[in-house]
């Protein structure tokens, strides 16, 4: 419905794909490379950087020696955006921050040189994180202004173009924007004609409200004391499907306690107030708040488990409700990692699982760490691990950008289709209101029937020219599938999975004069698919030719990914500490944290257990995980030389086996 939306608008290319690129980076079902946790972003940077330094200044944690690499980690994933701030705005204000970054860089040095052990925290942490604190509010101020400048004027550098893009997305999952519900509202402000920048930018950041949210609790009719620790909290025993308590409930409550039916024999209704941008990431706060709180019955009555339900109702400031279901992607088939026991990822495929599972952020971010460190990583080892991410991202971008096309032209295909039914309704209507007015006399119907007819001609020429242009579009679309896939097979009924992803890596590097015919006709289909597409997809397709038509963009590109997933390592570790060791539950960027730990744990087993299945099949003894992480990084270390070496080209580079146990990555 969002084609629909941006053609309703007339928004131009540009356009949708700043809106689809900032989409897609909060989506949580993206790429772990796409998501707007691993974009090289200063605020993400800043935000860590600053928590950092304001934990060693309230009581030590991180430890010194930790809080360095959190701050040159920090410091390095900062200076990738700087070009962004230097072409949007906000300059000075990055040079400032990263004068508070260096000068803590510097001072833990010196700090470190101290032979008295153990270390204290260091002395000017707090006066650091109050410099960044004080800036921070300006430096949003600035990125939120590059909507401007990016809708109506984007930089003809497509990576300057894709960083500043990230940035925002950072921005708004910091800020808790819901992907899901920031779809709805730009639909609903599309479909209204043409826009302003200033009505996207205040879609993009409403203002928090307040609103009223209800869930219920199964295993208990009532929890003792609960506005002591949920302030605002008000509570309704269920009895056959029929709230109770010390007042009586709202029609809304009661209405909603039917709507759920049976939960079973003990089951409770609360209700509580939530202050956040929109009504999805109301409920995500709600349930993470009465999750902490229902930690606290859990230990004082150890035998009773208490479970939040997935339905959900919230209540406006204007007294209207709404009704969901918190609900988890589902699928048809899954499939194991792999088809044997690989005994020794079986401890982190089980944490990660439990990650999935809670509610707290900062918990689930520890519990992606200790998935991690049971494959044998500790916290001094990152650099290896995220190397070895660097390079299965490039595998993953690689081959996504296939489903990508071939989806996104499917969509723009039916949305073809639905411009050609709303044409036929509208027809309809006018020759049902021709009938109607025909069965009069009068002449205000005699008036309205020819009024209808006049419009009923119209609206069958329109209709006419919206199915030639769904069945030229039909046929088009079609004739460059079969181009493309004379050249990159894929299974029948599966059009979006690979046979052979080096025959689709030829679509994105630079044509060569001896190309055969039939490559060159696959490559300009993938030009028609992507013209035909437009949006965030053709924005993509475009970025990765860039990247692999410059070998040294490409080199770029691995390096910011690496320092990236190592700044996030070192950050998981932080959060592990502060969670398990102080009982933490939420902190800065605490989502963004436990998103991005789950996705880099799923990309560890995706390759280890990848690189378990080849060496079963070869009779092989199975390789340790720290090991694999050592070789991978050694094979980042030599594609970087020889991406960066002068009169490189992508060409030579294979992806198929990238992270696989062979060396078949560079031909």
């Amino acid at each position: 419905m969002l084609l629909h939306a941006f053609d309703a608008s007339q928004l131009t290319e540009s356009q949708c794909g700043l809106l689809g690129r900032v989409l897609h980076a909060l989506d949580p079902q993206a790429l772990a490379g796409e998501h707007a946790s691993a974009s090289n972003s200063a605020l993400l940077a800043l935000t860590r950087a600053r928590a950092g330094l304001a934990g060693s200044a309230a009581d030590g944690q991180p430890q010194p020696e930790l809080l360095q690499r959190v701050i040159r980690s920090a410091l390095a994933c900062a200076r990738q955006a700087e070009g962004a701030f230097q072409h949007g705005g906000g300059h000075t204000l990055f040079q400032q921050a990263e004068t508070f970054l260096t000068a803590a860089d510097t001072d833990l040095t010196a700090h470190l040189r101290t032979r008295r052990r153990p270390l204290a925290p260091l002395p000017s942490a707090g006066h650091l994180a109050a410099g960044l604190d004080a800036l921070f509010p300006s430096l949003v101020t600035a990125v939120q202004d590059w909507v401007v400048r990016l809708w109506s004027q984007p930089p003809a550098d497509y990576t300057l173009q894709d960083t500043m893009q990230g940035e925002l997305a950072v921005l708004l999952a910091l800020q808790g924007r819901d992907e899901e519900r920031l779809a709805i509202d730009l639909q609903s402000l599309l479909m209204q004609g043409p826009v302003h920048v200033q009505q996207i930018m205040d879609v993009l950041w409403p203002a928090p409200q307040k609103r009223v949210l209800t869930l219920l609790v199964q295993g208990a009719r009532k929890l003792m004391n609960l506005e002591d620790l949920l302030p605002g909290s008000r509570q309704w025993g269920l009895v056959d499907h029929q709230p109770v308590g010390d007042s009586s409930a709202p029609q809304t409550v009661t209405d909603f306690a039917r709507w759920v039916g049976p939960l079973g024999s003990h089951a409770l209704i609360v209700q509580f107030p939530v202050t956040a941008a929109d009504i999805l990431s109301s409920v995500v706060l709600g349930r993470r708040e009465l999750s902490q709180a229902l930690d606290q019955y859990a230990a004082g009555e150890r035998l009773v488990e208490l479970r939040i339900a997935e339905p959900w109702m919230i209540r406006t400031a204007n007294g209207k409700s709404q009704r969901g279901t918190s609900t988890t992607p589902t699928a048809k088939h899954v499939y194991p990692l792999t088809k044997h026991q690989p005994h020794e990822l079986l401890p982190a495929m089980r944490a990660v699982s439990l990650a999935r599972r809670v509610d707290a952020p900062m918990t689930s971010a520890a519990l992606s760490w200790s998935a991690l460190e049971s494959t044998g990583l500790t916290p001094k080892q990152a650099g290896p691990l995220a190397k070895a991410c660097a390079l299965q991202t490039l595998r993953q971008q690689i081959i996504s950008l296939h489903p990508l096309l071939v989806m996104g032209a499917r969509a723009r295909l039916n949305q073809h289709q639905i411009r050609v039914q709303a044409a036929r309704g509208q027809l309809k209507r006018h020759e049902r209101a021709v009938h109607d007015s025909s069965q009069s006399d009068s002449a205000a119907a005699l008036a309205a029937a020819a009024q209808h007819r006049q419009l009923a001609s119209q609206a069958a020429a329109i209709l006419a020219q919206e199915e030639t242009a769904h069945l030229e579009a039909k046929q088009n679309v079609r004739a460059w599938e079969d181009a493309l896939r004379q050249h990159v097979p894929t299974p029948p009924q599966q059009e979006d999975y690979l046979l052979d992803i080096g025959c689709w890596l030829q679509m994105l590097t630079p044509p060569r004069a001896n190309d055969p015919a039939q490559l060159r006709a696959a490559r300009d289909a993938v030009d028609s698919l992507s013209a035909f597409t437009g949006g965030h997809s053709a924005t993509r397709l475009r970025l990765w030719r860039v990247r692999l038509a410059d070998p040294s963009a490409l080199a770029q590109y691995m390096q910011h990914q690496q320092e990236v997933y190592e700044a996030t390592l070192h950050w998981l570790y932080v959060t592990r500490n502060l969670a398990f060791h102080r009982g933490q539950f939420s902190g800065p960027a605490d989502v963004m944290s436990a998103h991005a730990g789950r996705a880099l744990v799923d990309m560890t087993l995706e390759f280890l257990g990848n690189w378990r299945v080849l060496e079963h099949a070869a009779g092989n003894a199975p390789l340790p995980a720290t090991e694999v992480y050592k070789t991978l990084a050694t094979r980042y270390d030599q594609l970087i030389s020889r991406l960066t070496t002068p009169g490189a080209t992508s060409h030579q580079l294979r992806v198929d086996h990238i992270t696989g146990p062979d060396e078949t990555w560079w031909i």
